[in-house]
């Protein structure tokens, strides 16, 4: 279970710092992106809200493959593989 949480918190890490980039570039754009978007504001925290959210989400399921194929793995045949 170790390698599975050491592969989910790698992963925790690039989500996170990727979310806090792109909130804020978001943020940041909202005034200039705003004229192209109708009907939601520029500063509308449940498009903010809802775009972390997909985000986290879609990261979830892209790390359960590699949680999948490291639990699955045989660390007998990873030691050997190593030289």
């Amino acid at each position: 279970m170790s390698v599975a949480r050491s592969v989910l918190a790698d992963q925790a890490r690039s989500v996170a710092v990727g979310l806090a980039l792109g909130l804020l570039g978001a943020r940041l754009a909202a005034p200039v992106l705003g004229r192209f978007v109708f009907g939601v504001g520029p500063s509308d925290p449940l498009s903010f809200a809802a775009a972390a959210v997909a985000l986290v989400a879609m990261a979830a399921g892209a790390a359960s493959l590699p949680i999948r194929s490291a639990v699955r793995t045989d660390p007998g045949i990873l030691m050997r593989d190593v030289r």
